[in-house]
């Protein structure tokens, strides 16, 4: 769980309810949630297990929902996204890119469209080299066999990917 969670970088960012508890209501165009002190959620080790789960809600076709960055390093990245990864462009669909330290990188999508406006659940979870994805409790896509290595990252955020955000 995220310490620091009720306080969004814009403001004007809302809290609304969501399917569990409190959501935040991010406009899609400026708002973020930028989780400054990144380092104790950051699965960084060798072949380290971890899943990452949250709840999402989306007309919109594009957009970020996650992502662990590095602020100086381009290969490490963990990134899940609506619509386009990067590399691929697919409309309203869960797209995820994951690349370690030396460089080895995967990316696939969720094979269903998301943008319906209803609650769902996306899980994301990494054990050794295989990654998988379910979206509400089903498995969508895996990589097998890709970034399994160190994945060194400080930069960790909702709504936004801060690379992108600091390098434009």
């Amino acid at each position: 769980i995220l310490q620091g969670f009720n306080d969004p970088n814009t403001p004007g960012v809302s809290h609304v309810a969501g399917l569990v508890n409190n959501g935040l209501l991010l406009n899609g165009t400026d708002e973020y949630v930028d989780v400054s002190n990144a380092n104790p959620y950051m699965p960084t080790a060798l072949n380290q297990d971890f899943s990452v789960s949250c709840y999402f809600r989306t007309f919109g076709s594009y957009g970020p929902l996650f992502s662990m960055r590095h602020s100086t390093l381009d290969n490490p990245l963990v990134d899940f996204t609506i619509g386009a990864d990067g590399v691929v462009d697919l409309p309203g669909r869960v797209c995820m890119i994951v690349r370690d330290d030396p460089g080895s990188i995967g990316y696939t999508n969720s094979g269903i469209t998301v943008n319906d406006g209803r609650w769902h659940n996306l899980i994301i979870t990494r054990a050794g080299a295989n990654w998988t994805m379910y979206i509400d409790g089903v498995k969508r896509a895996g990589l097998n066999g890709v970034a399994a290595g160190e994945v060194t990252l400080d930069w960790l955020a909702l709504g936004t990917s801060l690379r992108w955000l600091n390098t434009d």
